[in-house]
């Protein structure tokens, strides 16, 4: 460990410039390490949760986007991770796909799957997941990738004093993507990607900010159209009117303690938007009557719910 001052004591400090999450809202080191491992009944929720999906959507997915410190364990002292942790057990269920090793095994210009300094993927781990998902749903993954390194602190190693940044893998390769994006951060944000020269059909993804940063990206290289919704949890009116070809439901392996209600609706995640200030935010989204997530929202309702916001 270095001896400089920590902003923030949820940054674990390894070898060789790795950072990782520590506790966080949802007790990643606790989970990892198994002091204090997920609820049984909470696995026969998820369990049940699965089963429930793959009846009412025949062949989705469900992707556990693992912790960097499960993934790259080796780079800090006196850590053993848990191998009955939930994820690992998740992983035996069809239809979960949780590329641990995957994302391990590889790497370019001497960079990562993750950054040294960030708990999200890289482009290149945002790349193998997102050619796992497309084998899945039997979409041939082939790209010509180039890449190039961006130098960033990242969602870690921003708190640390003085910052600290790291090589990010950065996929140059041209993508003739049409991006729409609705402007909210975290619940609540829709992107759509539209790529007419893919192989694959229309995905739809409801996941966290690993598809928000740049998992959607790396799909639509290889679908025709991506909506990803930024929830945990299945919006039914939202799977209707997009009627995809195939669904992903995408969550970072740290939020495995609590398993989505579905039928959250998207009108509602807008609402609570507003209600904590993002007002500006979603009205210049409800404006631009050309941003194709627009469609995807009944305003009425909204607006209804939350007459004094507008």
């Amino acid at each position: 460990m270095s001896s400089r001052d920590i902003k923030d004591p949820q940054v674990i400090e390894g070898n060789d410039g790795w950072l990782y999450l520590k506790e966080g809202t949802n007790q990643s080191w606790s989970y990892l390490t198994g002091q204090l491992p997920v609820d049984p009944r909470v696995e026969l929720q998820w369990r049940r949760a699965i089963h429930r999906r793959a009846a009412m959507f025949p062949g989705c997915l469900h992707l556990i986007c693992p912790e960097k410190l499960a993934v790259f364990p080796e780079y800090v002292a006196c850590f053993q991770l848990d191998a009955k942790r939930l994820g690992r057990r998740l992983a035996n269920v069809d239809g979960v796909l949780y590329p641990v090793q995957a994302l391990h095994a590889k790497q370019v210009k001497g960079a990562y799957s993750y950054s040294k300094t960030d708990t999200h993927f890289s482009d290149l781990g945002a790349l193998i997941a997102a050619k796992a998902v497309a084998r899945h749903f039997a979409v041939n993954p082939q790209i010509e990738a180039a890449w190039s390194l961006q130098r960033i602190a990242g969602d870690l190693g921003s708190k640390l004093t003085p910052v600290v940044q790291s090589d990010k893998l950065v996929l140059t390769t041209p993508l003739p993507i049409t991006v729409q994006d609705n402007g909210l951060t975290n619940r609540g944000r829709m992107i759509t990607f539209s790529n007419p020269q893919a192989a694959g059909g229309r995905l739809l993804v409801f996941g966290d900010s690993f598809s928000g940063i740049n998992l959607g990206r790396m799909l639509s290289a290889f679908f025709k159209e991506v909506l990803f919704v930024h929830s945990l949890a299945a919006d039914y009116r939202v799977i209707a009117q997009f009627a995809p070809d195939h669904i992903l439901f995408e969550f970072a392996e740290r939020f495995l303690r609590d398993v989505p209600a579905d039928g959250l609706s998207v009108e509602s995640l807008i609402i609570q938007k507003l209600i904590e200030g993002s007002g500006a935010a979603v009205q210049a989204w409800q404006n631009d009557r050309s941003n194709s997530t627009h469609r995807f929202v009944d305003w009425d309702v909204v607006k209804y719910y939350a007459q004094e916001y507008f």
